[in-house]
């Protein structure tokens, strides 16, 4: 939706952002109304091809503009766009390669190994050989469509390198330098605006179908169906889901019209995100890697892991708000624009940003040190202090009585590890695990 607005805002359609995009929104809903979770699935897998073409047709005619990806590369390393070896140890530092790489990981883990989203698709599969198929191709696919998207913004530095649109041009969002390249490579090749605007709504109705189809199958089966006094007929549920699909479609489609396309997008989706996913992969992980893990470990853990998460992105958003943060951008130029810009336009000169190899960061002197910590450690950060709480409340604390060790990683389990062809059934007294055929108790 953030491509939305400001690929609205350089005209490209001439359709303003919070006109055209509830009616994308009513539309997503109304096919995930009608499709389910199998319509959805081949919905996103078109669109994902969508996405793909897009971006690779892109990236070719930006290359070839450019000069051939040799002289892409080497633009943007004498602009000190490329930051693959800063491993800066300091955790103040908005992005470095050790701390984008451990925080990546840990979303990647949130994102494909906890997401409801992506659980629910887990469990529609027929067997586990399937599922992982799918989750190494899942993986692939979006180690992917990141590449992509990273060399796409090298292509529009080495395009744009000696005259920079957002000063030349004037935005008002630096989020408009992707739909300014798109429009503007778009005026000699017919066809690349239209593909460009197929794939960012691709990507805007893929995501939004996937959760609301998610929200409403868990809101429907852990929320309403136990508060009813009667067990609901497969058709009575499925009106259920499809209600609640509506529900959450018209919230969506409302919230638009509050949203707030300036500023950071990437920082402060990351940051909000980070604000619960260090709690969910805490709880995940405590309950797999630890046989002593108990009910209080877990709910004190996430608590405390929250609340420091909840404090330190607040905290840094806060004060990124009133300016006690500031970040120094890379250096940018309108040198080899034609014409002398620098007094139609105002500036004082024709180069301004900092031309280093690191993204420097000031801060006031009233900042707290926590508040200062880079927005990509944040879920490390609540992961680790979640699962130090809850080791160290279940130490000190009496265990479960019930383990069934099928559910912890095999390295970790006292019992004999189940053999293949047969099921888990745990005793009559409940405290050891004993194996039987699958055709039956005997």
């Amino acid at each position: 939706m953030f491509c939305f607005d400001s690929f609205f805002d350089n005209s490209a359609l001439g359709v303003p952002f919070h006109i055209f995009t509830p009616f994308a929104c009513i539309f997503c809903t109304v096919y995930t109304l009608l499709s389910g979770l199998r319509g959805v699935v081949w919905a996103d897998t078109l669109q994902s091809a969508f996405m793909f073409s897009a971006v690779v047709i892109l990236i070719f005619i930006g290359v070839w503009n450019a000069g051939g990806i040799a002289n892409v590369v080497d633009i943007a390393d004498r602009g000190s766009r490329l930051h693959i070896f800063n491993f800066d140890p300091s955790p103040f530092t908005r992005n470095s390669a050790w701390m984008l790489y451990i925080g990546t990981l840990f979303l990647a883990m949130y994102n494909s190994c906890t997401n409801p989203a992506i659980i629910q698709r887990y469990l529609s599969l027929p067997n586990y050989s399937q599922t992982k198929i799918v989750v190494i191709t899942t993986a692939t696919a979006t180690l992917g469509i990141l590449s992509l998207a990273i060399l796409l913004g090298l292509v529009i530095y080495a395009t744009y390198y000696n005259c920079d649109p957002g000063l030349s041009k004037g935005f008002a969002a630096q989020n408009e330098l992707v739909p300014f390249f798109v429009v503007d490579i778009g005026r000699n090749i017919p066809g690349v605006t239209g593909l460009f605007l197929a794939g960012i709504l691709s990507a805007a109705l893929s995501t939004m179908s996937t959760v609301v189809n998610t929200i409403s199958g868990t809101t429907s089966e852990d929320l309403i169906k136990p508060l009813l006094r009667r067990k609901l007929t497969d058709s009575q549920m499925n009106l259920c889901i499809k209600s609640v699909v509506t529900v959450f479609g018209l919230i969506i489609t409302a919230a638009v019209f509050g949203l707030n396309t300036s500023g950071g997008v990437f920082q402060l989706y990351r940051t909000s995100v980070s604000l619960t996913s260090g709690m969910i992969v805490f709880i995940f992980t405590f309950g797999i890697f630890y046989n002593r893990a108990n009910t209080k470990g877990a709910i004190i853990g996430s608590l405390v892991g929250i609340l420091v998460t909840v404090t330190l992105g607040l905290g840094n958003q806060a004060a990124i708000t009133s300016g006690q943060i500031k970040y120094i951008h890379k250096v940018i130029t309108v040198e080899g624009c034609p014409g002398n810009l620098t007094q139609s336009l105002g500036l004082n000169a024709t180069t301004v940003g900092y031309n280093g190899y690191e993204t420097p960061v000031t801060f006031a002197d009233d900042v707290p040190y926590p508040f200062r910590i880079s927005f990509n450690l944040t879920t490390t950060i609540g992961v680790i202090v979640s699962l130090i709480v809850g080791c160290l409340v279940s130490h000190f604390t009496e265990p479960e009585k019930l383990l069934d060790e099928n559910l912890i990683i095999p390295q970790i389990r006292t019992k004999k590890p189940i053999l293949p062809g047969y099921d888990v059934v745990p005793s009559k007294e409940l405290k050891q695990i004993t194996t039987v055929p699958k055709s039956g108790v005997t």
